[in-house]
């Protein structure tokens, strides 16, 4: 385990989202953190793959869910490889805000139709295509489609089984719940 340290915020950019992610990742700072946030930690050029991975392996990961986060390949991608580390109850501090309403069943079918959508979307395209020859990326991205369309129930389903607050609790008390959950990882954080 590091000497400081580390948490990952995982969230869609953009909006409202900003806000609640920024006064986090102040507050994560000011307490001794060594906060790991994309557009901070990711120079231009940067490998963001491999940032997701890293993310992913984390050991405590605050998610910022959303209704673009539920709907991007790469906020999933990133859900996905937190849940492939392992322990993805224990690891994940979610904030759910609003937008991603993922309490009522008829939206979570929603987010369920919006992975079928986009996966008949681009196995529609493909057999538009002339040559299927050199398309790897393309046949990648179908696949981790597939994949979000597998586990985005389950993921939905264990956060809103979360007793997650509200995102007003957390800017009201300063993300105290959070960071009392975060302490208890790491008992020794100044």
């Amino acid at each position: 385990m590091p000497s400081t340290p580390e948490i990952f915020i995982s969230y869609a950019w953009g909006e409202s989202r900003e806000d609640i992610v920024e006064k986090l990742y102040n507050i994560l700072l000011a307490k001794g953190y060594a906060v790991q946030r994309d557009k901070v930690n990711i120079g231009y050029k940067g490998n963001i793959k491999q940032f997701m991975q890293q993310l992913g392996a984390g050991g405590a990961i605050v998610v910022v869910l959303s209704k673009k986060y539920l709907e991007s390949p790469y906020c999933m991608y990133e859900a996905l490889q937190i849940r492939e580390n392992g322990d993805f109850e224990r690891r994940i501090f979610p904030i759910v805000l609003a937008d991603a309403n993922i309490f009522d069943p008829l939206v979570q079918l929603d987010y369920v139709s919006f992975w079928d959508q986009k996966i008949n979307e681009l196995q529609e395209k493909m057999r538009q295509a002339t040559s299927l020859t050199h398309i790897k990326p393309i046949q990648e991205a179908l696949d981790l489609y597939a994949d979000i369309r597998r586990f985005i129930a389950s993921f939905m389903d264990v956060i809103k089984n979360m007793n997650v607050l509200t995102p007003k609790m957390h800017l009201e008390s300063d993300f105290s719940a959070l960071l009392k959950n975060l302490d208890a990882i790491f008992p020794n954080q100044p």
